[in-house]
């Protein structure tokens, strides 16, 4: 699977709306991104090699931190881990807790 379609796929367990905003980002954007973080009333937060950028309402990404920068409510952030544990969160918790607990003891 190439980068594109790893980033599509992962970018469709999110709500819509954030969804619908990293998938207006070019391909080349797409593809540098290494990790997208969501927190609640904070900005979405793409991690490249180049550094961190924001998601800006028109699907575009700024390295510069800004109020205009796409913010994620609790209860996207909420729906988006509950799409992420495809509605299991137990399960999803226990394997937290079972991979602590063999990187630790």
């Amino acid at each position: 699977m190439n980068n594109l379609s790893r980033f599509e796929q992962a970018v469709n367990v999110l709500t819509p709306r954030i969804s619908e905003l990293l998938l207006k980002l070019t391909d080349e954007e797409k593809n540098s991104i290494r990790e997208i973080r969501l927190r609640v009333n904070k900005p979405v937060a793409a991690i490249t090699a180049e550094g961190i950028c924001f998601l800006l309402e028109s699907g575009r990404l700024t390295r510069i931190y800004s109020e205009i920068a796409v913010k994620t409510s609790e209860k996207e952030v909420e729906d988006s881990f509950n799409r992420i544990c495809g509605y299991s969160v137990y399960s999803f918790k226990e394997n937290f807790t079972n991979c602590d607990r063999r990187n630790y003891n």
